[in-house]
């Protein structure tokens, strides 16, 4: 047996409720690769309620931005749901994210990029309203993570 903390990105968690029969797990990835999906977030970036049984339409777990930030609001709206946390050194989150945007979406894109690349990249500049009000809260408007 293992000891000492295990390392679980997001796609490890989903990969491990869905093996243990709690999914399928609603992942960052289903937004991005179904961009219909974006139009059901929206509201939250204005405060709006939204209709979480919509939201999560044929998924029975949830796993990573931005369903992991609206925790609170799922627990009231589902009483009977199970919440785990993970924890994860911020700082080495932090580096991770910047590769991934370095690498990813905040990368410069070439104009003839394929349709479906097209489409992802277009689906996260739509949720930006979302992924705004995430980081003002997270970052306290400054941007990166505290000290």
């Amino acid at each position: 047996m293992a000891t000492g903390p295990a390392i679980v990105g997001t796609s490890s968690m989903k990969a491990a409720l869905e093996r243990l029969g709690f999914g399928p797990c609603h992942h960052m990835f289903d937004i991005l690769t179904n961009p219909d999906r974006v139009e059901r977030w929206l509201p939250l970036a204005t405060g709006e309620q939204v209709d979480w049984e919509h939201v999560f339409d044929g998924f029975r777990a949830t796993q990573d931005w931005p369903a992991s930030f609206f925790w609170r609001e799922q627990a009231e709206a589902y009483p009977e749901a199970k919440v785990v946390l993970t924890v994860r050194d911020p700082h080495d989150w932090y580096v991770s994210m910047q590769a991934l945007m370095a690498n990813g979406p905040g990368r410069e894109l070439p104009e003839d990029m394929p349709e479906a690349a097209a489409a992802v990249v277009g689906g996260m500049m739509r949720l930006g309203p979302v992924l705004e009000l995430i980081s003002r809260s997270v970052f306290d408007g400054k941007g990166s993570v505290s000290d």
